[in-house]
C-alpha cells in the first residue's frame, strides 16, 4: 500500500514538473516572438493606441508608414475630433491622426472642410481600408447633406491626409503605421 502511495505521488509530481516546464517553454517562446516583431505583437499594439490616448490633444508626433516618416497632428479627445480639419485652409502637417479608445466603424464627415482629403483606417498598427478623394463640401446645399465616410471593418485609428497622399506616397492595405517618437 505504501508503495502504491509513493508512486502515485512520484507520477502527481511527474506530471506537475512537465506542466510547468511546458508553460515555461511557452513564456519563452511568447516573449522571444514578441522582441523579434513588436509591430504586430497583440500587447505592442494595444499599447499603441494606450500611448497615443495620453499625448495632449492636437500635438505633432512622428510616424512611420513603411520605410516613409511623417508628422501627424494627434486628436484623441472628443473636441479635438469632432473638430478636426474643419474650417483650416490647410492641414498644418502631414496629416491628422484620430485616435479613438477601441476599434469600431468610426465615421468621418467632411463639415467645413476647405479641400479634398484621403482618409486612411487603422486597427491598432494596421491599415484596414482606405478612401481616396474624398470631396470637400462644394456648396451650402453639399454642407447639409453631408455623407459619413466608414471603413469597411472595425478600427481604431484613421488618418485624414490631403488627397493625393495615399496613391503619391505608396500606401497600401496592410501597410503597418509605427510610432517613432516612441524610441
Amino acid at each position: 500500500m505504501k508503495l502504491k502511495k509513493i508512486k502515485w505521488r512520484l507520477l502527481v509530481g511527474f506530471v506537475l514538473i512537465m506542466v510547468a516546464a511546458i508553460g515555461l517553454v511557452q513564456v519563452v517562446l511568447l516573449k522571444t516572438t514578441n522582441e523579434q516583431d513588436p509591430i504586430t505583437s497583440g500587447s505592442h499594439e494595444v499599447n499603441l493606441v494606450t500611448d497615443l490616448l495620453s499625448l495632449t490633444d492636437s500635438s505633432f508626433h512622428q510616424f512611420a508608414i513603411g520605410d516613409n516618416y511623417y508628422t501627424f497632428e494627434v486628436v484623441n479627445t472628443s473636441f479635438g475630433k469632432t473638430q478636426g480639419l474643419s474650417g483650416r485652409d490647410e492641414i498644418g502637417s502631414d496629416g491628422m491622426l484620430f485616435v479613438f479608445s477601441r476599434p469600431d466603424y468610426h465615421g468621418i464627415w467632411m463639415k467645413d472642410m476647405k479641400f479634398d482629403l484621403d482618409l486612411i483606417w487603422i486597427l491598432d498598427v494596421k491599415v484596414v481600408d482606405i478612401a481616396k478623394g474624398i470631396p470637400a463640401p462644394q456648396t451650402q446645399e453639399d454642407a447639409l447633406n453631408l455623407p459619413i465616410y466608414r471603413p469597411k471593418q472595425k478600427a481604431n485609428l484613421v488618418i485624414e491626409v490631403e488627397a493625393g497622399f495615399v496613391e503619391r506616397e505608396r500606401v497600401d492595405l496592410g501597410a503597418k503605421l509605427v510610432y517613432k517618437n516612441k524610441e
